[in-house]
């Protein structure tokens, strides 16, 4: 039987959570069945981009059809691209060269995906990944282009929307007029999370002493993650017990500043900052209490990542409720003053974990109707 040819485009492969659906999907795809391949703008050295060769998956980067994966850093490359126009021109010759049966497209790309699946009969599909409210009614004239190619593809490609989970496929109905927007979770690998290693041997290598109580956030310093909240909150809770420790794992535009209002505190002897890294699950494990007071989510991958590992977590309103699948999980508004978010930190229960359909959140299984789907939409695509 042929193999399904499918090509995934997102912009990089910076550890996100678009970022890991789409790695996650490649290391567990039935390489018998479905032929994947990534397509990305440029190189950046990222943990994804090592776990994704050294499992030998295919990643095409743009970059390279210019030469320029040595002569210059990515924002440049990224820069270059956007102004001359070259990124859809080379992003077309791909989807050409490569004659996929699908392109799965992710994250706000619609644009250049207009542009490039010109002149092509393959199926399209994409997952949007942020709450549509947020993604696409501010005023920009990115998110307002960007909106209109949707539409356009949405209309006259026949592209499948992919929602995270129901509320963002209720939306994206009413959005976009239609009825059949499908839902994939964004689930996790369970076995990742079989970690052996004690809490006490993690912290010992991270420099934490066991004796700390661990509060820790996983994301990008970037606005919508607000951190601002997590080192106010955290100054707070450093008041009411004197073993508070903050540990931070990312990287981003923010995180100077950050940096700098943690010194500016006196914190900086307990906090732990940790560039971005693939062994996320045990990273969880080292903690008491995971916060994630997002200004909103599409769908907060960390969030169920953290539930999975069994830890006691702190969320934004804002984070879907789909996302919450345990007795773990605290909601308070992210508008609410640092004290009462210090003070739900410092009275965190030790619960046993209570699951309702965690199953749902299982990732091989998610994959698996995901390669139905491309199948089937394969089929259709030969049958016209």
């Amino acid at each position: 039987m042929k193999k399904t040819k499918v090509l995934h485009y997102i912009d990089s492969l910076d550890p996100g959570g678009a970022e890991t659906i789409v790695m996650n999907y490649a290391l567990l795809i039935d390489r018998q069945q479905i032929d994947m391949t990534i397509v990305c703008h440029d190189r950046k050295g990222t943990p994804y981009e090592a776990i994704l060769s050294s499992a030998g998956v295919r990643v095409i980067y743009m970059s390279d059809y210019l030469h320029l994966k040595k002569l210059c850093k990515h924002y440049i490359v990224r820069r270059y691209f956007h102004k001359s126009g070259l990124d859809k021109y080379i992003l077309r010759h791909i989807f050409h060269k490569e004659k996929p049966d699908i392109i799965h497209t992710h994250l706000r790309c619609n644009e250049i995906i207009k542009f490039a699946v010109d002149g092509t009969d393959c199926k399209i599909l994409h997952t949007v990944h942020s709450q549509p409210s947020a993604y696409w009614n501010n005023k920009t004239a990115i998110a307002q282009n960007d909106f209109k190619a949707c539409t356009y593809l949405v209309e006259k490609k026949h592209m499948q929307l992919i929602a995270l989970h129901d509320g963002m496929r209720q939306e994206l109905n009413e959005l976009f007029h239609v009825n059949d927007t499908l839902v994939f979770n964004n689930g996790v690998n369970f076995d990742k999370f079989k970690i052996s290693e004690t809490k006490e041997s993690i912290r010992d290598s991270l420099g934490i002493p066991n004796s700390k109580f661990v509060v820790g956030h996983v994301g990008r310093f970037v606005p919508v993650k607000n951190h601002d909240l997590i080192i106010e909150s955290f100054k707070k809770l450093s008041e009411l017990r004197d073993n508070a420790h903050l540990l931070l794992v990312g990287q981003g535009p923010l995180r100077p500043a950050i940096e700098k209002k943690i010194e500016e505190y006196g914190l900086k002897e307990n906090v732990t900052i940790l560039d971005p890294r693939n062994d996320i699950p045990r990273i969880l494990k080292a903690m008491d209490v995971f916060l994630l007071p997002s200004l909103w989510e599409g769908l907060g991958i960390v969030l169920v990542e953290s539930q999975t590992m069994g830890i006691y977590s702190i969320a934004s309103n804002n984070v879907p409720a789909d996302t919450v699948f345990s007795n773990l999980v605290l909601r308070m508004p992210p508008d609410a003053d640092a004290a009462a978010w210090a003070k739900a930190i410092h009275s965190a229960p030790q619960l046993t974990p209570e699951y309702h359909g965690i199953e749902n959140w299982n990732m091989k299984k998610i994959v698996k109707d995901l390669e139905a789907l491309y199948q089937n939409s394969a089929l259709e695509r030969i049958a016209k």
